[in-house]
């Protein structure tokens, strides 16, 4: 399940999720979940519940396949100012947490290669954008990753 905010430039969204995807060792195939492609834009009345567990998102990451969320932040860290952000990080934390296996969340990010100092990597000294993660470990403990290039 992606959690995400229109605002972040697609090109970022893409070399995020495919660093997701190589670091949780996802082949091809395997199917991520983003409402701006898997809701109709166009008709938003399946949003029109009682039950905010009958959302096409929470059923989304509530079902069987889903085994995850990856929350894509862009370099203002946008969705946590974001309500519907903050409440599909609530749904994969708590409810998400009784699944079995529980729901992971994993954070993803574009930084520029040589300004990250929260662990020791080893960067050349320009200004690219490279992706980094913190990645759950199936415990609600972060692990944190970085690329050592451009995905």
């Amino acid at each position: 399940f992606i959690n995400h905010w229109w605002g972040t430039p697609f090109c970022e969204t893409l070399q995020m999720l495919r660093y997701h995807a190589q670091k949780r060792n996802l082949d091809e195939e395997t199917p991520y979940w983003m409402c701006t492609f898997a809701n109709n834009q166009h008709d938003l009345e399946k949003l029109n519940v009682s039950d905010w567990r009958e959302t096409p998102f929470v059923r989304a990451m509530m079902s069987s396949t889903c085994v995850g969320t990856i929350m894509l932040m862009d370099k203002a860290a946008t969705p946590f100012c974001r309500t519907w952000c903050t409440w599909e990080n609530f749904i994969s934390t708590t409810d998400g947490r009784e699944k079995v296996p529980p729901l992971m969340l994993d954070i993803g990010a574009v930084i520029k290669a040589g300004t990250q100092r929260a662990v020791e990597w080893k960067f050349r000294a320009n200004t690219e954008d490279i992706p980094a993660l913190l990645m759950d470990d199936g415990t609600g403990n972060l692990d944190d990753h970085v690329a050592e290039d451009v995905i």
